[in-house]
């Protein structure tokens, strides 16, 4: 068997997450003995696309036989891989061009249930099984100075407490709740991480009338091993979001941070609520957390959260990705 796992980006900075999930998935075979290729042009059993963008590949695949797989939802902080679209009248709808992206291919693997009801809903007919997503669970791996490097890197105090977050520059509502937290909140500094950023530092001074604090660093997507001794050195993880942070949160989970979300977070299944992390109605609950534990040691959710990372191996989920593979050129000889 072997497997076009596609994922086409110009820019690297700007498809950080596609890039990553690109990764995880071609990881996946890998622990599971599957052949893979970056060529369209090799010969082939399936084809596994992520992005919209790759549709005519998509198509060219079908015409050649080949049976296709599109992975939506797992990205969807980066508007280059994003389906979802979160309106306050309509709710949550995917636009109808990616409908059809996701009604042409043969099999369409989302995160969990509640994603799998969204594409019904919103009208996506194609068989649809969930995969979790997964992590390489060894780039976490703690070396001695790691933690470092970020600090090196960016130049911070070693005795400041760091809260890191991340998305799109384009998320204006996002970056108003970090600045409302962040401005209660001067014991810590916050770095954001994010794509889509304006050359103008002016464009993020005042974000839907909030003031940028002082302690709120903005950053551009950074090179993984710099990312990763931030996350190693961060005290939290922010997710202030809307939609489902995935791969910040198995990042998380295996750096050993605490995750502090906003909101219900219903379509991120590996968030529970004082299990693997805490949930919070508003921006306030959140800065009367971050006071609170700024003087003494409350509980966390740590270990819980690491323990789930380990569930979501790439040789585990893999294992899965292979089924569902076997499944479709098996039901393809069943029609021969």
């Amino acid at each position: 068997m072997k497997v076009f796992v596609c994922f086409s980006s110009k820019n690297k900075s700007e498809a950080f997450e596609g890039i990553r999930f690109r990764k995880t998935l071609k990881g996946e075979c890998e622990e599971n003995d599957i052949s893979w290729t970056s060529s369209q042009w090799s010969t082939l059993d399936l084809a596994h696309f992520i992005c919209i963008n790759d549709f005519s590949k998509l198509n060219d695949s079908k015409l050649d036989g080949i049976k296709t797989v599109v992975s939506p939802f797992y990205c969807e902080n980066n508007p280059l891989t994003s389906y979802l679209r979160f309106g306050k009248n309509k709710g949550v709808t995917i636009p109808k061009r990616k409908i059809k992206f996701l009604n042409s291919a043969d099999l369409v693997l989302v995160p969990n249930l509640e994603l799998k009801k969204i594409a019904v809903s919103c009208g996506v007919k194609s068989r649809i099984e969930i995969l979790p997503n997964a992590i390489n669970l060894s780039r976490f791996n703690k070396n001695k100075g790691e933690e470092d490097v970020f600090v090196r890197y960016f130049r911070i105090r070693p005795y400041e407490k760091i809260i890191t977050c991340t998305g799109s520059y384009k998320d204006k509502r996002k970056l108003k709740s970090l600045y409302e937290i962040a401005s209660y909140c001067p014991g810590y500094k916050f770095i954001f991480f994010g794509i889509k950023k304006s050359k103008l530092s002016s464009s993020y001074r005042k974000v839907k009338g909030v003031l940028k604090p002082k302690n709120v660093m903005l950053e551009h997507l950074v090179e993984d091993d710099i990312y990763r001794s931030c996350l190693l050195r961060s005290s939290f993880y922010l997710i202030l979001g809307e939609a489902p942070d995935f791969i910040g949160t198995l990042d998380s989970f295996a750096s050993s941070t605490q995750i502090l979300a906003l909101n219900e977070q219903k379509f991120n299944d590996l968030l529970k609520d004082k299990e693997t992390c805490f949930l919070f109605k508003n921006e306030k609950e959140i800065l009367d957390y971050l006071d609170s534990v700024y003087h003494e040691n409350l509980n966390n959710t740590i270990i819980a959260g690491s323990e789930m990372a380990k569930k979501h191996s790439l040789a585990k989920v893999g294992a899965m990705l292979k089924g569902y593979y076997l499944s479709l050129l098996e039901k393809e000889r069943e029609n021969d």
